[in-house]
């Protein structure tokens, strides 16, 4: 859709390559600013599209920037769920591209909400999209330690396994094993 967002990102990517990097004083001035207030659907999108074309354009990271921003965003229907999964999955991506490690910080906004309405298909489809193997271990480890927090939820643990498997089989120092063994070793 030709929109005047769309433009505006369109004008961020051109800039990005045919300028040096750019200051952080110019950053700061493009970027969408709204720690804690509430959002509608739209504003949201257009700001988290900002900071992903951002990410890309400049390799930055701006996943806590990101984090804000659903800080401050109603999780009130399904599509909220898969806005804000895909979000996520877009600054992983972004952020295993440019070479630093995600925190997965806002996961459990979305985990929580799956859980209190009883759709956890979300979620799968969403680890199911992660290329889980191919992540820095910090990354991985970091998901895993997520996802431990909600190790209680049976059905929840169901459907993380794969991933705290994959995880198992990749981890190659004591410290990997560790964390694993304090994340998961009270599930009986």
């Amino acid at each position: 859709k030709d929109t005047s967002m769309n433009t505006y990102l369109n004008m961020l990517l051109d800039y990005s390559t045919k300028s040096d990097k750019p200051s952080s004083k110019f950053l700061e001035k493009i970027i969408p600013v709204s720690r804690g207030a509430l959002m509608d659907r739209a504003t949201f999108c257009n700001r988290v599209n900002i900071l992903l074309c951002l990410s890309v354009a400049f390799k930055r990271n701006f996943e806590s920037r990101i984090n804000e921003l659903l800080a401050g965003y109603q999780i009130d229907q399904k599509l909220d769920i898969q806005i804000i999964i895909k979000v996520i999955e877009s600054t992983v991506k972004i952020n295993e591209r440019n070479g630093f490690v995600s925190t997965f910080k806002s996961l459990d906004l979305v985990v929580l909400k799956c859980i209190e309405i009883k759709e956890l298909n979300p979620i799968k489809i969403f680890f199911s999209a992660l290329n889980f193997k191919s992540f820095k271990m910090k990354t991985q480890k970091n998901l895993i330690i997520k996802l431990s927090a909600f190790k209680h939820d049976g059905t929840f643990l169901k459907i993380c396994e794969p991933l705290i498997r994959d995880y198992a089989t990749l981890v190659t120092e004591k410290e990997g094993f560790e964390s694993l063994k304090n994340s998961f070793g009270d599930i009986s």
